[in-house]
């Protein structure tokens, strides 16, 4: 029996509460007799649902769940795959962060970079280029990590 991966893409971090899993498997030699897919959160863990037996036509299932069950943690999805030949194996996602909150803009710091067009400094507070900004920031956080940061005028 073997996990072919997923289908579609992989994320990190949601801000919903809908779990959504796709799968390919395939068992070449016996067959796949059913599958059965648990959350929980630790890898191969089912505090949050347990085994739930599907069919094996599916490659995809998903369920919401209370938003106070999942928020600012990280859930993982497993399924496990049983054969006709009475051997089972099981594959756990590497998980998810369920969250709805901004990013703590708390220690944050944004600096504004020297770009002088000569070979001097500019003075202080000053910004001798006009057509280039550098920007330095730093300090910002969030639970989930940071996908991208936008600037703008």
């Amino acid at each position: 029996m073997s996990f072919l991966g997923t289908m579609g893409y992989d994320i990190d971090s949601q801000t919903t509460d809908e779990i959504i899993v796709n799968w390919k498997v395939e068992d070449l030699e016996s067959g796949l007799s059913h599958c059965e897919w648990a959350i929980g959160f630790s890898a191969f863990g089912n505090e949050i649902q347990a085994f739930v037996r599907i069919s094996t036509e599916l490659s995809s299932v998903s369920k919401v769940f209370d938003h106070s069950l999942l928020a600012s943690r990280k859930v993982y999805v497993t399924l496990r795959c049983h054969n006709k030949a009475g051997l089972h194996t099981r594959k756990s996602s590497d998980g998810v962060t369920i969250s709805d909150s901004p990013p703590s803009i708390q220690n944050a710091q944004v600096q504004t970079l020297d770009q002088p067009i000569t070979e001097y400094r500019s003075k202080q507070n000053f910004h001798g280029n006009t057509s280039i900004v550098r920007l330095k920031w730093m300090g910002f956080e969030d639970k989930s990590g940071l996908d991208s940061f936008h600037v703008s005028e």
